[in-house]
């Protein structure tokens, strides 16, 4: 039987939205690819009441695993621990193998004006630790710790991303989380990325799949940035090939990705194996196209740099759009997106240029250019187009959008400039 799993975050930071929580999604992947089905993800405050009696209800559900993030520092908020060990019916104790651990990472790192006594006190919360649990030794300051509870093992990490990733890599395959990851029979699994399609075109192609198709997969459907992540798991690939084929012969050439690669690898992908680069001309995105672009291993061998061009005056001087083009057809516009684009190949020596312009909003807007409205400028070996977007939702989610179909163009101009050179 596939393992159960429960994630429970803790932080009042997470919950008033101060702290984005990236623990959750991380354990959540990391669980399912070893083959352990996440149920429960739950955000929690820093109360102890909260999280004992949180991890107690997944200890009765039967959670094969329940892995805790955040709250386990030195301050009067840091509960987890506390809370966990009640849940468990365990006292804390003071660890000395622990706190060896917490004193080298704080070894000549007091701060100023902290008294020995307070920081000794600090350092003893951190190493206080459920009795007979298993330590994780810190990434950071703080310990972690599993405990093995009926037949369940609870699992406590801190806060901070990195030393969650980092303690998570380290104890996960050790007991006593390991045997229940070994107990994991990982499905088999496919993922497909699609652009352009909406949520109820691929339910209407779902509507088609022959009897029994559905029964044999768990289907999970991911909508962002104007493309569809459709994830698909089954006992063996031959109940998954099925669906992919109905996927792939209803949306054809919108399938750019079989096998999970996103948007910015398969950009990386095809530049890398043209020997190709391009650089970028930014205004509304403003530096987000070229951290997008960046956030994929390989990028150094493909991505020259680029223009944050925000001001019209730095459009005209650093990328040499006309004036004439400006005051004729503003800034948001094609040809600005076009002049854009060509500027960043002048100025970089790139093969590829990408530009995008556009109103993110919340204000700026007209009935000719509402919010929302985005060009993004191609240019590249005989290739030079211009793509109007129109974007919903708010200014962050305009601005990451907008990025996002740039690279889809940038895909679609490399796509066709090699499906051209190969029909020569």
């Amino acid at each position: 039987m596939q393992p159960r799993a429960a994630v429970v975050v803790t932080g009042d930071e997470v919950l008033r939205g101060a702290v984005s929580d990236v623990n959750g999604a991380f354990l959540a992947h990391e669980l399912e690819e070893d083959g352990v089905r996440v149920e429960r993800v739950e955000l929690l405050p820093d109360d102890t009441e909260a999280i004992r009696d949180a991890v107690r209800a997944n200890l009765k559900s039967g959670f094969d695993l329940i892995v805790t993030t955040g709250g386990l520092g030195g301050t009067h908020d840091d509960l987890t621990m506390r809370a966990v060990a009640e849940a468990c019916d365990l006292s804390l104790e003071l660890r000395q193998d622990a706190l060896d651990l917490v004193e080298a990472a704080y070894a000549g790192r007091r701060p100023d004006g902290v008294s020995a006594r307070t920081q000794h006190a600090f350092e003893q919360k951190q190493a206080s630790l459920p009795r007979g649990s298993t330590m994780i030794p810190p990434a950071g300051t703080a310990p972690g710790c599993a405990i093995e509870k009926n037949g369940s093992v609870v699992v406590v990490l801190p806060g901070p991303p990195s030393e969650v990733r980092e303690m998570w890599e380290a104890a996960h395959r050790q007991p006593p989380i390991g045997p229940t990851l070994d107990r994991a029979t990982s499905p088999a699994r496919r993922v497909l990325r699609i652009h352009n399609v909406v949520e109820s075109q691929f339910m209407d192609v779902l509507d088609r799949a022959s009897e029994g198709t559905l029964e044999a997969l768990d289907i999970g459907v991911c909508a962002k940035d104007g493309e569809l992540e459709v994830a698909m798991a089954g006992e063996t690939l031959d109940d998954i090939d099925p669906l992919h084929t109905l996927l792939v012969d209803n949306f054809g050439e919108r399938v750019y990705s079989t096998d999970g690669a996103s948007i910015v690898t398969t950009v990386t992908r095809l530049l890398q194996s043209r020997d190709e680069t391009v650089a970028v001309a930014e205004s509304c995105t403003a530096g987000g196209l070229g951290a997008l672009i960046t956030s994929a291993p390989g990028a150094s061998a493909v991505f020259l740099g680029g223009v944050i061009a925000y001001g019209n005056g730095v459009k005209e001087a650093a990328l040499g759009v006309s004036g004439e083009v400006i005051s004729r057809h503003g800034a948001v516009s094609p040809e600005a997106a076009d002049a854009m684009a060509e500027g960043s190949v002048r100025v970089t020596g790139s093969d590829w240029g990408l530009s995008v312009t556009g109103i993110a909003g919340p204000g700026g807007g007209s009935a000719q250019k509402p919010v929302g409205l985005v060009y993004v400028g191609v240019v590249g070996p005989g290739t030079a187009e211009v793509v109007e977007l129109r974007l919903r939702g708010g200014r962050e989610q305009i601005r990451a959008r907008a990025a996002a179909r740039a690279l889809h163009a940038l895909r679609v101009g490399i796509e066709t400039q090699q499906a051209s050179e190969d029909s020569d």
